[in-house]
């Protein structure tokens, strides 16, 4: 495989519900999520918003997972998009 493709996409004020939603989501689940790895499932703007939202709470154990074969052992940001399998 080439060079790895940077999949991170930008998150604009258009998302901004998405946004609440999520971070609203994580912060109820705050506690489930420590000390664990997690698997984000979708490449996407969701996934970047999500991305986002972890990274300010202080967490890098992060991996994507995508079924789209064309983002699959590329990137969003630092962190890997594997396949489901």
């Amino acid at each position: 495989m080439s060079e790895k493709i940077n999949f991170a996409w930008v998150v604009t004020s258009d998302h901004a519900n998405v946004y609440k939603q999520v971070l609203a989501l994580v912060d109820k689940n705050i506690q489930l999520l420590e000390d664990k790895r997690l698997v984000v499932f979708g490449a996407g703007i969701r996934g970047c918003i999500l991305l986002g939202i972890l990274e300010k709470r202080g967490y890098k154990n992060i991996v994507f997972c995508d079924n789209n074969t064309q983002k699959q052992g590329h990137l969003i940001n630092s962190y890997d998009i594997l396949s489901l399998e």
